[in-house]
């Protein structure tokens, strides 16, 4: 079975040195600017005072479905076992593979109904755009115990991540309102899906149809706000936005 990974090295805000990544040239503090404390996932686990993990064991799961609809047509089911904290490196893997899981308990239970943990392959999609599922995993700091703690109105964010380049994945590091989701207002430092249809997408803020390595990527920067500049593509002479 097929298994994806995508790894993030640090994250922060402000400026912060990233230690547990001794390659990284050093930058300097920008004069005038604070340091938050950001996160260089140097110990073993997620820190849930900081993250939030979508399909946490311990909170019945919430959340795992998200984006999982006819409206995204995503396919992945969440659990937090899929983000895992090693040497300085949080990985997020996606898998098709059975891991041992157990599945959200409604209220009232149903009697004949399992949901402790077993060995279990992806939940089948809500959607009849494909009938196989993932396990993958997401955390965000909006959803860290306490409320969470990255507010700013204004911030310069440094991430250090290696993401996957296979069709169907769509990875995305985003900023969300503190109160909404993309339709109050999101901007995305990273967030592209490999698209495996013969055409490009060029209309609104969708409009980001990049050619790489002979596959389509689709790129999205800021939702709610049109305020992208068109340019030419040298290569094969296309609009792009």
């Amino acid at each position: 079975m097929k298994t994806i990974i995508a790894t993030i090295c640090a994250l922060s805000m402000g400026y912060i040195g990233i230690s547990a990544q001794p390659n990284v040239p050093k930058t300097h503090a920008l004069p005038g600017w604070s340091s938050l404390k950001g996160d260089e996932f140097n110990g073993s686990s997620v820190d849930k005072k900081l993250w939030g993990l979508y399909g946490d064991a311990t909170k019945n799961y919430a959340n795992d479905y998200y984006g999982n609809n006819t409206g995204q047509g995503m396919a992945q089911v969440y659990r937090d076992k899929m983000v895992t904290v090693k040497n300085g490196i949080l990985t997020v893997r996606a898998t098709r593979d059975a891991i041992q899981t157990g599945i959200r308990r409604p209220s009232p239970p149903d009697p004949d109904v399992d949901y402790g943990p077993i060995l279990r392959y992806p939940l089948k999609p809500n959607h009849n755009y494909t009938t196989i599922g993932w396990w993958s995993g997401a955390l965000s700091s909006r959803d860290a115990e306490g409320g969470g703690r990255y507010y700013p109105l204004y911030s310069r964010i440094e991430v250090k991540a290696k993401i996957p380049y296979n069709i169907g994945v769509w990875m995305a590091l985003w900023l969300r309102h503190r109160y909404g989701g993309a339709g109050t207002f999101e901007i995305d430092l990273e967030e592209f899906f490999v698209n495996d249809d013969d055409k490009d997408i060029t209309h609104n803020w969708e409009g980001h149809t990049y050619h790489f390595k002979g596959k389509r990527t689709i790129h999205q920067s800021v939702h709610g706000l049109d305020r992208a500049k068109a340019y030419k593509d040298p290569k094969h002479g296309r609009n792009q936005i």
